[in-house]
């Protein structure tokens, strides 16, 4: 990873050494400094819609569109996960929790545009009970979206840029969820190669957190798609 970044941006491979050994080092972050980050951060602020794990109790409603249940490579029908709403599209989530952490068929996600057919589903998933937050990237996604931000907080503090990024944009960190639609993908941990998000765009992520698991779904934004990703903490 240290190779690529300064191929990137032409830094020393030890600067971004640095970088990360800044995460295990104690740091006092002034109120002032936090501050002065996050008046930049809000211009990239989304917003972003968390679900728990009782919403569950809400998915008896599969939508008309879906003709058949998906099934996995064992013919076996996966579990209906419910259905939501991102910038008036429908998404439908079907995943199988037996199958294997790495078994590519073991999910679906199914997305529609809204269209008068889809009021009556629409209106239920409004009355479901959600949490509206912010978001912003995770601190190793920071250089690849933001790189002036990126190099802003270095400059506010240079010995512990993570803990500053942190310290500034904790109050908007959500954890206990099953679903997190929109906004940027809250990664568990840092193993993407973020070249290959390149021309996708973040829908939702499905969060089994008694297996630790997570499924990020992404949509093409020319075939429209959809890609995703597994990460297991």
């Amino acid at each position: 990873m240290f190779t690529y970044l300064q191929k990137l941006l032409g830094k020393p491979i030890k600067y971004y050494e640095m970088l990360m050994q800044s995460k295990s080092e104690h740091a006092t972050i002034t109120q002032k400094d936090r501050d002065r980050l996050y008046e930049q951060l809000k211009a990239h602020e989304l917003n972003a819609i968390v679900y728990t794990e009782k919403r569950e109790v809400y998915n008896i409603l599969i939508p008309s569109y879906v003709n058949e249940i998906p099934v996995n490579k064992k013919g076996e029908p996966m579990l209906f996960k419910g259905s939501f709403i991102l910038n008036n599209q429908l998404l439908t989530l079907f995943v199988d929790d037996k199958l294997p952490f790495n078994d590519s068929t073991s999910c679906r996600l199914i997305v529609n545009n809204i269209d008068e057919w889809c009021i009556p589903i629409k209106e239920i998933i409004e009355k479901q009970e959600n949490i509206s937050c912010r978001s912003l990237p995770i601190w190793e996604e920071v250089i690849h979206r933001f790189p002036s931000i990126h190099k802003l907080i270095v400059s506010i503090n240079k010995k512990h840029p993570w803990t500053l990024y942190k310290e500034t944009t904790e109050f908007m960190k959500q954890t206990d969820y099953s679903i997190y639609l929109g906004g940027y993908p809250q990664w568990r941990i840092n193993d993407i190669d973020f070249r290959k998000l390149k021309g996708l765009n973040f829908l939702m992520e499905y969060r089994k957190s008694d297996k630790s698991f997570s499924i990020y779904f992404f949509i093409n934004k020319t075939t429209k798609t959809i890609a995703f990703f597994k990460q297991m903490s």
